[in-house]
């Protein structure tokens, strides 16, 4: 199975086979020998790449699963020596403060359990939310619209209202508030597809039936907001984000867009290792698991 899963993630039994310490045609035969096991074909093998099957890629994710839950297993036997080891698989989003200090959780953690590695990854609020349900990522701070999706548990962790982002020195600054109408006359900076901002504005543009003019689409937040302050354009973000920022204005808009909600992400009812059961108890403090599928409505978590 892990050389399933290297072929799988590598496209190509040559990368895999050097992933894996193993010659390529030992990996060949292995893979080989795990289909004629199942009965089915998991990849499709042409002279340039290796792609999944409608099987393997279901396989795959059971795979991981099963991957996960091996290394929960060790990870809990060293648990009952005394000793946490193991790694996090955390999602983030570039800025969560003051909504939630993530370093100051991070630093206590690392005091009380040196052993455990913690790997942060920073994506798209829809990417993530895929990689938790996914077994990707052991859980995931996002911004969630709507209820989560099924087999999906989320603790709130705060909100914000979307505002209009611009130069300090522009004329919007001045104003009360502005309108959609406003800003589609001024370029626009867009975040990237799938993250929860982009989302918002898309469907409100679209229900004004607004069409605005996209200057630039990017994935970074500091940057977006030093071609803001530069004059480039205009954009939406939650106000916590923007409201320290030198050189930039945070002005309502009107009609008010939907609000940002930040929630933690995870996996409902699946077991996770000691190292990640221990950083849940410091972010949630209560036994991992008794929110169930963001019903439960609460005040902004303090950390």
């Amino acid at each position: 199975m892990a050389h399933f899963v290297a072929v799988a993630e590598e496209r190509s039994f040559s990368r895999a086979a050097k992933r894996v310490n193993i010659v390529q045609s030992g990996l060949s035969a292995s893979i080989k020998a795990l289909e004629q096991e199942l009965g089915i074909t998991l990849l499709l093998r042409t002279t340039r790449r290796v792609d999944l099957t409608e099987a393997g890629s279901v396989f795959l994710a059971e795979v991981r699963r099963v991957e996960t839950a091996l290394q929960g297993a060790r990870d809990a036997v060293e648990a009952v020596r005394g000793v946490v080891r193991g790694t996090v698989q955390v999602g983030t989003m570039q800025r969560l403060a003051p909504l939630f200090d993530l370093p100051a959780v991070l630093a206590r953690f690392r005091a009380d359990h040196p052993h455990v590695e913690v790997v942060l990854r920073q994506d798209a609020s829809g990417l993530m939310l895929s990689d938790v349900a996914e077994g990707k990522l052991d859980f995931a701070f996002l911004s969630l619209l709507g209820a989560p999706p099924r087999g999906i548990n989320v603790t709130p962790l705060g909100e914000d209202e979307l505002v209009a982002v611009c130069p300090s020195t522009h004329r919007f600054s001045q104003r009360p508030a502005v309108s959609l109408a406003q800003l589609a006359e001024e370029p626009f900076l867009d975040l990237v597809a799938r993250s929860s901002v982009r989302i918002i504005v898309d469907r409100a543009f679209g229900a004004a039936h607004i069409e605005r003019q996209v200057a630039f689409e990017l994935n970074d937040l500091p940057t977006a907001l030093d071609l803001v302050a530069k004059g480039l354009g205009v954009t939406v973000l939650p106000r916590f984000i923007a409201s320290d920022v030198r050189g930039v204005a945070c002005v309502p808009i009107e009609p008010a867009l939907s609000r940002w909600r930040l929630v933690l992400a995870r996996r409902d009812r699946q077991p996770v290792g000691p190292a990640a059961r221990a950083l849940l108890r410091l972010i949630v403090p209560r036994a991992p698991g008794q929110e169930t599928g963001g019903r439960r409505s609460g005040p902004t978590l303090k950390v």
